[in-house]
């Protein structure tokens, strides 16, 4: 039995041939997909000995299973490379490092200056507080940048440098600017571009062979049912609230 990497050496120049631009996105979570490949695979192998005659192509099938190797090689390849940073990568990273700071050091002025207005002081911990990603940093180094602008009195008798805010506005449109581009950059990486090659190549594949076994098996529906890629399963969303409500209502 050939090792994942012997199946990408047996497909990579398919792959690599692949063009760029009819690249698409699978639409759900990579191991899923080849969880599902796998199976219809194996579904269509079952008939190559007991039907041997009917119209499925089963070279495709085994060709199939060697793209599923591939890409499972492919995914482990990406998940464990370090890329190297790209220019935009490495200033996004120096800005976060200078906006981390900024937010902190604003945030604290702010706690001390509004000590005595709790509504005030609600707000400011509401920015720190309320999410953490990326998107969030560039909104709150401006909502601070506003925030300090709006209320300088009170930063007045703290004797706290007003520049860090007008710092704050600037810093927030710089990254705004700059994060797409870094986010690109990663995104467009040659490994994350092979891998996503091959994941595109094998589900073209993989729609045909199911295509076929649908059509071959179309008077026995049963069977013919079984070749299909299942979505994932959504997580159940809890109904805590809900099932308050109606506890109180029975009562």
């Amino acid at each position: 039995m050939a090792s994942y990497k012997e199946d990408l050496l047996a497909v990579g120049p398919e792959i690599d041939s692949f063009d760029e631009n009819d690249v698409f996105s699978i639409g759900m979570p990579h191991i899923h997909y080849l969880q599902e490949a796998q199976l219809n695979c194996s579904r269509v192998l079952i008939y190559k000995e007991e039907k041997p005659n009917i119209k499925i192509d089963f070279d495709r099938a085994d060709k199939v299973k060697i793209l599923i190797g591939a890409c499972r090689e492919l995914l482990s390849r990406t998940s464990v490379t370090v890329f190297t940073s790209s220019a935009n990568q490495k200033a996004w990273n120096a800005k976060k490092e200078e906006a981390e700071y900024l937010l902190y050091d604003i945030k604290e002025a702010a706690v001390y200056a509004c000590r005595e207005h709790d509504e005030l002081l609600s707000f400011v911990y509401s920015i720190y507080n309320e999410g953490a990603s990326n998107s969030d940093m560039i909104q709150d180094l401006n909502d601070y940048a506003v925030f300090g602008s709006k209320h300088h009195e009170l930063f007045d008798v703290i004797g706290y440098d007003k520049s860090n805010f007008d710092r704050a506005a600037q810093l927030s449109r710089e990254m705004n600017e700059l994060l797409p581009l870094a986010t690109l950059d990663k995104s467009n990486s040659p490994e994350r571009t092979r891998r996503n090659k091959a994941f595109c190549l094998t589900k073209k594949l993989t729609d045909k062979l199911i295509a076929q076994a649908r059509y071959a098996f179309r008077e026995d529906r049963k069977t013919a049912s079984q070749f299909f890629i299942r979505p994932p399963r959504k997580k159940a969303v809890k109904k805590t609230e809900e099932k308050k409500e109606t506890q109180v209502s029975t009562q």
